[in-house]
């Protein structure tokens, strides 16, 4: 971590640990099955996600798509490590189904949320962009925006300077 050693070698804006200070709140044992279930809802509520789209009435198809994302290797990885990639790929799972049924403003929300807790996926504001959908785009600023500034109220505007001179290693 070199000299800041708390952002190294996860590194993650304030944002994110905002989200997770409840969590590391609690005793290790409690925390890790709170986060395990919470993973477990979100890669159910995933496969279900993409399961409503692709065969709306099947459970089979549910059950398989549950079962090829728990089976893929780096599906076990993420659970197995305590990632944060289950509750990642439901918030981009639900931003492309609202954008596909015409929900923009809920696709710019999970979108902005997703973005401001990893800002890596911010490249999908310029898709936003170049399908043409303002609201989305301005939903998914505004919220990426909001929860950053969330982060920075809460733990003040050194912690994003101390990300952002991280980031600039990485």
């Amino acid at each position: 971590g070199g000299d800041i050693p708390c952002l190294g070698p996860n590194l993650n804006p304030p944002a994110f640990m905002l989200f997770m200070q409840p969590l590391a709140r609690l005793p290790y044992k409690q925390a890790w099955w709170l986060w395990a279930g919470l993973s477990i809802i979100c890669l159910a509520w995933t496969a279900w996600s993409v399961n409503s789209f692709t065969s709306p009435n099947s459970r089979i198809h549910f059950l398989v798509w549950l079962a090829a994302m728990m089976a893929f290797a780096p599906g076990m990885a993420n659970f197995e490590l305590g990632q944060f990639g289950w509750l990642l790929a439901l918030m981009l799972t639900r931003s492309w189904l609202a954008l596909r049924q015409g929900h923009t403003s809920a696709a710019g929300l999970w979108l902005g949320a997703a973005i401001a807790l990893k800002p890596f996926l911010l490249p999908f504001v310029v898709g936003l962009w170049l399908i043409k959908e303002p609201r989305a785009l301005r939903t998914t600023l505004a919220t990426t925006t909001g929860l950053t500034a969330l982060g920075v109220i809460a733990f003040g505007p050194q912690a994003s300077l101390d990300y952002l001179a991280m980031g600039q290693h990485v």
